[in-house]
């Protein structure tokens, strides 16, 4: 069988085998689409130039758009290059055959007349004329490609082809693909704006792309594994196809997922074949003796190599798209370069198995690189690499709270997650592993890390000796003991040992955290706020907007507790700003805020600010702190009644969220939030027993407070106990005598000591203490506090219309406010909008398609997303989908 049709001549046909010029067969499982295939979409241009690593899919996807462009049938020629070209002689022998490979133009007399290949002397303008005679004027053009480029640097070759570029018939369209820019002038054609140039950063597959891919070869993964293997990845398809590949032979998702990386054996095959073995020894030694590191400039290069050029062999890395990429930096800063991670990951690797003690130098040198410019979070990786525990001790006793109080206490433990024991032991390392988990509220994972320090407790410490570490482990202990019954004795060895006041910001600002959040607890609101304000403003003054965010939210938790609303507003507006500037947004971080946005528009009567901050919030069950995963299952709950849910129904699910908690302790104050509205949920269903039960379950937190009076009133009320008697049972709560922990709660005490009155026959006192529930409730527009608390109230207002003075209008606008008793109505429906971006979901469309074509914004859509998650119950696309038809939606 012959390679090439029979009109060609036999030294062309000896010589050009015909799988180099013909189009590759397209794939029956092709790639999903990128910017790439988007840009390349429609008429070609009359040069198109295609650059990208090995594995960004070029090939694939020239040959999709040459396959989905009819006009374009029968109008192909289409070489693939190899070493074997890299002269003028071979290269135009394989670009010749390419054309006379073409049906159409193998049937053309003319095409005889070009030479089988140029001579010695080079390409000449008469060939090319010649080609375009034979071409002619063709519109739609003629398409020629040229594969793998890359593979042609012999001058004179790349200089036939500028040549050809120069003289392009009009009849022809260039395609060139390359892994790096060909060694050819582009810039005349960009002048005059017939190069269409598509770079490495179109290819990249974005996260909705990277599940297209995996779901079109058969793997329908979780978004969240979907999410680590498209970062392990960085978008690159080949690697996604080899991700996919484990996944056919039988693995664990979530296991693919989390150890998918360099060291993976396919993974590896493909960056020796594909990428090293096509650089000379030498870059690949740079790169072994490099590759520990995540960012690298010139210099730190040249520190680690002892090669003056390392610059030069970064930028040569960089220019031939090795999976280095030179990262945008100011004018006048040195360049830095980032190894792409599934590399890195595979260098790293190959040094730890073939020079361990060189690994460790390099890994200690980085350390001392990244201390010196107080990179902290590259310090401690690179120390922790080391394998030198005095060296991550420094770095941890000279950053290591500052790190937690950013939010990096998850990295430290991480690094550290296989730290030998003596390591453990050392009272820094240890106490600062302790503080990463009771910064996500894991108390039995930070006594075990206490366990094993080497240090006695921190009131028999002498300050003298390590007056530093005193502090810090005090602050670690009085954060611990938050979680307990130990917070006097804690707080009192916090004092001892000078927490707050030690001179250094970061471990005073820990501090004055954990000490204004515990004596809350002790019943000293004042000092609570008191040191709170010191530590924001600490955290203020040192830009550090992590532990500003926790401080407000702190202060405006404690301004809820007081009942200073509109102080409790501005804290929370401050730190919502804060938090999406810096992309913190919908973050364990910001739980509380939106908790206590929500639970103040709840009280207000502000159906759609509270559903808005609910939406924001994480899953419940996903929420580390154990008051934010039963407050947001609460207020879900809560809203739900607000818009027409049924009390009972309502009752049941705020039981059920305190099955949120499974071993975890919430605070007291948690509790008289939401008992009393829990109880009078289960009170207006008609089933007393259950209101019953929802009291005892937290009677400890409960005991001495108000909160206790009024419920025991209820209840006692609900058995039969006679007017009177009840509202004797409630004066000291409402004289003020026993304080209400959650000081809104006066309101209810009020409205049912006012209800106990006129159903005892005292008018006076009725309206008397109505008056104060009104004159409380109307200064922050509490109208959907006075609602919830049944038609009792609703009635007494109604009696006493036009004795409210200036409070007449709230009165009037509670009262035509909407019942929380009303039948159940359509609020949990889709909107239209909603109903419209649902019928995108089975499609391919990512968020940016049904933004535009919506013509919204990106974020816009996720909102929407949200809520039909939310609406749906359910976790994500997939499931919305299932549901959605399961209901008849779709």
């Amino acid at each position: 069988m012959s390679d090439v049709p029979a009109s060609v001549s036999g030294s062309v046909r000896d010589h050009v085998p015909l799988a180099k010029v013909a189009p590759p067969e397209l794939p029956a499982v092709v790639v999903a689409e990128t910017r790439a295939a988007r840009l390349l979409a429609g008429p070609p241009a009359p040069v198109t130039v295609l650059v990208a690593p090995p594995g960004a899919g070029k090939t694939v996807t020239l040959t999709s758009w040459l396959g989905s462009t009819p006009t374009l049938a029968g109008r192909v020629a289409w070489a693939t290059l190899d070493r074997n070209d890299n002269d003028v002689a071979s290269l135009w022998t394989t670009l010749l055959a390419a054309l006379r490979a073409n049906l159409s133009l193998a049937s053309d007399h003319g095409i005889a007349e070009l030479s089988s290949a140029p001579t010695a002397a080079g390409v000449d303008e008469a060939l090319i004329r010649q080609l375009g005679v034979l071409i002619g004027p063709q519109d739609p053009p003629f398409v020629l490609v040229l594969d793998d480029l890359h593979e042609i640097t012999e001058p004179d070759a790349l200089a036939s082809l500028e040549l050809l570029l120069r003289l392009r018939p009009r009849g022809l369209a260039l395609v060139l693909a390359a892994r790096y820019q060909p060694g050819i002038s582009l810039h005349r054609l960009r002048l005059d704006g017939s190069v269409r140039e598509i770079g490495p950063e179109d290819f990249v597959l974005g996260l909705e792309e990277a599940g297209q891919l995996l779901a079109s070869l058969g793997h329908d993964l979780e978004d969240e594994d979907v999410d680590a293997l498209w970062r392990r990845t960085e978008g690159w398809v080949a690697a996604l196809r080899l991700a996919a590949s484990e996944l056919q032979r039988g693995a664990d998702p979530r296991q693919v997922a989390r150890t998918f990386g360099g060291t993976t054996p396919t993974v590896a095959e493909l960056l020796v074949v594909e990428v090293l073995d096509h650089l000379p020894s030498e870059t690949r030694e740079f790169l072994v003796g490099t590759g520990a590191c995540r960012e690298l400039t010139p210099t730190l290069a040249e520190r680690l190599t002892g090669r003056k050029d390392a610059g030069a062999m970064l930028e040569e890395l960089h220019q031939r798209n090795a999976l280095t990429t030179r990262l945008a930096r100011g004018e006048g800063q040195e360049p830095v370069y980032r190894y792409h991670d599934l590399l890195r990951g595979y260098l790293g690797n190959e040094l730890q198995r073939t020079d361990l003690p060189r690994w460790r130098q390099l890994q200690g040198e980085l350390a001392s690189w990244y201390v010196d410019r107080r990179q902290w979070r590259l310090a401690l990786e690179h120390a922790v690499g080391s394998a030198e525990q005095d060296r991550v001790h420094a770095v941890l006793r000279e950053a290591g709270v500052g790190m937690v109080l950013d939010g990096d206490g998850p990295l430290i433990e991480r690094l550290l997650d296989d730290a030998q024991g003596t390591w453990r032991k050392d009272p820094v390392i240890g106490g600062l592993l302790a503080a990463s988990a009771l910064a996500r509220f894991d108390a039995v994972t930070a006594d075990r890390h206490l366990a094993a320090v080497a240090v006695a407790p921190a009131s028999t410490i002498d300050p003298a000796g390590d007056p530093w570490l005193s502090a810090m482990r005090a602050t670690v202990d009085l954060h611990r003991a938050r979680f307990s019954s130990e917070v006097a004795t804690a707080l009192r060895d916090a004092d001892i040992a000078g927490v707050g006041d030690t001179g250094d910001v970061d471990l005073d600002l820990l501090g004055l955290i954990q000490s204004g959040v515990a004596r809350v607890r002790m019943g000293s609101p004042a000092g609570s706020r008191r040191d709170l304000e010191r530590a924001l403003h600490l955290a203020t003054s040192t830009s550090r907007d992590f532990p500003r965010v926790m401080c407000l939210g702190n202060l405006g938790a404690l301004a809820t507790l007081a009942g200073r609303i509109p102080e409790c507003d501005e804290h929370l507006e401050t730190a919502l700003q804060i938090a999406r500037r810096r992309g913190w947004d919908g973050s364990q971080l910001t739980a509380q805020l939106h908790v206590l946005v929500a639970w103040w528009a709840l009280l207000r009567g502000d159906r759609s600010t509270a559903r808005r901050e609910i939406t924001a919030l994480p899953p419940p069950p996903t929420l580390g702190n154990p008051d934010m995963r039963v407050a947001a299952a609460a207020l879900t709950a809560l809203a739900d009644h607000l818009d027409g849910a049924p009390a009972r129904p309502t009752a049941i699910r705020l039981r059920s969220a305190w099955d949120q908690l499974g071993d975890a302790e919430t605070t007291p104050e948690l509790a008289c939030m939401l008992i009393p509205w829990e109880a009078k949920l289960w009170l207006a269903a008609d089933d007393p027993v259950a209101a019953e039960e929802a009291a005892r379950r937290r009677e400890p937190d409960l005991d001495g407070s108000a909160e206790e009076l009024l419920l025991r009133v209820l209840l006692a009320r609900a058995k039969g106990l006679p007017a009177a008697k009840a509202r004797r049972w409630l004066t000291p709560a409402h004289t003020g005598d026993v304080r209400a922990r959650f000081a809104v709660n006066r309101i209810w005490v009020w409205l049912l000591a006012a209800q106990l009155a006129a159903e005892a026959g005292s008018t006076q006192a009725s309206y008397e203490a109505l008056t104060q529930a009104v004159r409380s409730a109307a200064s922050d527009h509490l109208i959907g506090l006075v609602d919830a608390f049944g038609p009792a109230a609703k009635d007494l207002l109604a009696a006493n219309r036009g004795r409210f003075g200036r409070h007449e209008g709230f009165v009037t606008e509670l009262l035509e406010w909407r019942s929380t008793e009303v039948a159940p109505t359509a609020a949990l429906a889709l909107t239209p909008v909603e109903e419209a971006i649902l019928r995108e979901l089975p499609t391919h469309r990512t968020m940016a398609d049904i933004a535009e074509l919506r013509g919204v914004s990106v974020n816009t859509v996720k909102t929407h997303l949200k809520n039909i998650y939310r609406k749906l119950a359910v976790q994500g696309r997939r499931e919305a989908v299932e549901e959605a038809r399961a209901q008849g939606l779709l």
